[in-house]
């Protein structure tokens, strides 16, 4: 049975804390984001995950893998 992708994205609080580890400790060695734009789309996601688009999803998920890696 497939999985939505809707239903993977975690709580509030661990996505908040998820974008917290990136900016401190993956961010200053891998400058690949832009930050103030990722963050915006972070946030977004963060706030209401089913309004944002694939590829927004696609960089959030990028995101949470580099800081659990």
């Amino acid at each position: 049975m497939p999985t939505k992708v809707d239903d993977l994205f975690p709580s509030r609080y661990i996505a908040l804390k998820f974008w917290q580890v990136y900016l401190i400790n993956v961010d200053p060695i891998l400058k690949i984001l832009h930050i103030p734009e990722a963050q915006k789309i972070i946030y977004a996601a963060i706030n209401d995950h089913s309004c944002i688009d694939s590829c927004a999803k696609a960089l959030v998920f990028a995101t949470y893998f580099a800081v659990l890696s």
